[in-house]
């Protein structure tokens, strides 16, 4: 019974997958926004890596969410060795701050300009696509 205990526990250990693979490596790291990505081209901060990627996948976030209004982070420009993280907030989805239309809920119109927003800390965390 014990040695059959044994066998079924080795081939669950060869059979699962493997977490990562020989080589893999991630990192992770906060950068501070301190404004959004319609305030061009302060809003967009480019990150650069300790190593080299060949297909890097970021994952952005937590946000530290210091400000009454809700924000999201956006990545663009990923490269092997750098990306650009911006935040964006709901109120700002056309591109650069108009201000209030008349059909926006109340509290998109006190939505601040894109350079009055209070500093985020914002996280991420790269890794090579399939490790």
């Amino acid at each position: 019974m014990w040695l059959a205990g044994v066998a079924v526990c080795l081939s669950l250990l060869l059979a699962a997958p493997k977490l990562v693979t020989a080589g893999g490596f991630f990192e992770t790291g906060a950068v501070t926004l301190n404004t959004t990505v319609d305030d061009l081209p302060a809003g967009w901060v480019t990150v650069n890596l300790t190593r080299s990627y060949v297909n890097p996948v970021v994952v952005a976030g937590p946000l530290s969410h210091n400000n009454g209004h809700s924000l999201f982070l956006r990545v663009r420009n990923v490269t092997p060795t750098s990306f650009q993280i911006g935040m964006q907030s709901a109120c700002e989805e056309t591109g650069v701050y108009q201000g209030p239309r008349p059909s926006d809920p109340p509290e998109q119109a006190v939505c601040p300009p894109a350079a009055g927003w209070v500093a985020e800390t914002a996280h991420y965390w790269v890794m090579e696509q399939g490790t």
